[in-house]
């Protein structure tokens, strides 16, 4: 299953960005979640993503949050 993330206006650092968020069962049946982020910057897709156990998942988003807040791009290249 696969859904837009619940914020309107997802941004990696100063960057927008589309998110998606998902759930999987893994081999052993264990539920697991994930979030994809994706961006564009001169014609490159950049791809960040975050699974973890469903029960383990908020610290996961605790984690992955910073790093999103902090993440920069050398150099900008610009949307086309």
């Amino acid at each position: 299953a696969c859904r837009h993330s619940p914020f309107p206006a997802p941004r990696v650092g100063t960057l927008p960005a589309v998110t998606c968020d998902a759930a999987q069962k893994a081999d052993d049946g264990t539920p697991m979640k994930m979030r994809f982020v994706l961006l564009e910057d001169g014609g490159r897709l950049i791809q960040m993503a975050a699974m973890s156990p469903e029960v383990f998942w908020s610290a996961a988003l605790k984690k992955m949050s910073p790093m999103l807040e902090s993440f920069e791009l050398r150099e900008l290249r610009g949307s086309k």
